[in-house]
């Protein structure tokens, strides 16, 4: 599934289902981007900003293996947050990470998450590679 959205950039929590990749009020899939200023004038103005995504009574975990097509059982996390201020030394204007993911029904997944703030409303385009069975073999099947 995939997510191309426009979200806000005040606090205010945008909604997702995993398995629609459709904004719901009940979705189990959360990113809440809050910046300061809420108006950027300029694309090269720094801003301060935070993302947090979360995967409702499931998790998270970011990936960096060299073969990502196994998921661990064990590490995940209800939540990621990344925080960026003007005063960093490189400042970064988005965010984009691969994350492990482990939904309520206990399926394994990847997710390719990307966001850039500043602009309103703020781009987010989230890649969801889920096995249905619960297994954690996550390596596409081509045969099929």
């Amino acid at each position: 599934r995939s997510i191309s959205a426009k979200i806000p950039h005040d606090g205010t929590p945008a909604i997702f289902d995993v398995t629609s990749g459709k904004q719901s009020p009940n979705g189990d899939f959360l990113v809440t981007l809050s910046q300061y200023p809420v108006e950027v004038n300029k694309g090269w103005e720094k801003f301060d900003w935070s993302v947090k995504v979360e995967i409702r009574n499931g998790g998270l975990m970011e990936e960096n293996d060299s073969y990502p097509y196994w998921a661990p059982t064990k590490g995940y996390q209800a939540s990621f947050e990344f925080n960026e201020t003007t005063n960093a030394v490189k400042w970064l204007g988005g965010l984009q990470k691969t994350f492990y993911i482990n939904t309520a029904q206990g399926q394994y997944g990847l997710m390719q998450f990307k966001v850039l703030p500043g602009r309103s409303p703020t781009s987010l385009e989230v890649n969801f590679t889920i096995n249905p069975s619960g297994s954690q073999n996550l390596e596409p099947d081509f045969s099929k």
